[in-house]
C-alpha cells in the first residue's frame, strides 16, 4: 500500500468513525423529542438504537460501513495471523450485535426465554459483551508483539493498545465487583469503550 492508499484509507476510517458519533446523537436527540427515552447515563448505546426499526437499521448501516474501513485499513498492518482472526472476530461481533437490536423485539416476543431475555437480545448481548473481551485481547497481544524481539509495532501503537487495555481491565473489574456503579454509568463506559478503540485503530 504506497502512502497515498494509506492516507485514503485512514481517510475513510475517520468519517466512518464520524459518522458513527453523528448517528448515535441524532437517534438520542430524536428518541429525546418524540418522549421515547431522553438522556439517560444508564442507558446503553445498544438500548437507544434497539427503541425503534429506523434507529436500528441506520445503525446496522454505519456499523457494516465502519467494520469494512476497518478492515480495509487494518488488514495490511496487521503482521500476526491470532490478531487476524481477532480483528475477524470483532467485526463479525459488531456486525452481528447490529443484526440483533438489544429489547427491539421484546414487545414482539415478551416471554424470557434465555437467561431472563428475549432470543434476539440475548444473542445482542453474547456478542457485544465477546466483542469487548476480544477488542481487550487484540490490544494486550499487539502491545505485546511491539515488544518482542522482532518489534512488530512501533512504540506510539504499542502505547495506544497499553492504555485502551488498561481502560478495558477497570471496566470489568468495575462491571464485576461494582455492577450498580457499572450498568448507572453504562453510557459513559461504552462510549469511553467504543472511542478509545477507534483511537487503537488508528494508532497502526
Amino acid at each position: 500500500m504506497n502512502n497515498l492508499d494509506r492516507f485514503k484509507s485512514r481517510k475513510v476510517v475517520v468519517i466512518s468513525t464520524a459518522a458513527f458519533w453523528i448517528t448515535f446523537f441524532v437517534i438520542v436527540f430524536i428518541h429525546n423529542i418524540t418522549g421515547t427515552a431522553g438522556a439517560r447515563l444508564d442507558y446503553s448505546i445498544s438500548k437507544y438504537v434497539g427503541l425503534s426499526f429506523p434507529s436500528a437499521t441506520a445503525f446496522l448501516i454505519v456499523n457494516t460501513i465502519i467494520s469494512f474501513a476497518i478492515w480495509q485499513y487494518l488488514k495490511p498492518k496487521i503482521k500476526n495471523d491470532i490478531q487476524k482472526i481477532l480483528l475477524v472476530f470483532i467485526i463479525a461481533t459488531l456486525i452481528g450485535l447490529s443484526l440483533f437490536p438489544i429489547g427491539l423485539f421484546d414487545n414482539i416476543i415478551p416471554e424470557p426465554i434465555l437467561l431472563g431475555r428475549t432470543p434476539i437480545s440475548f444473542l445482542h448481548v453474547i456478542t457485544s459483551r465477546s466483542m469487548f473481551v476480544v477488542m481487550a485481547a487484540f490490544s494486550l497481544l499487539t502491545f505485546f508483539l511491539g515488544e518482542s524481539e522482532e518489534k512488530l509495532y512501533k512504540e506510539t501503537t504499542r502505547k495506544v493498545n497499553l492504555a485502551f487495555f488498561v481502560y478495558a481491565a477497570l471496566c470489568i473489574f468495575v462491571f464485576l465487583f461494582f455492577p450498580t456503579v457499572f450498568w448507572t454509568y453504562d453510557i459513559i463506559f461504552e462510549s469511553l469503550y467504543i472511542a478509545f478503540f477507534f483511537n487503537v485503530v488508528l494508532s497502526f
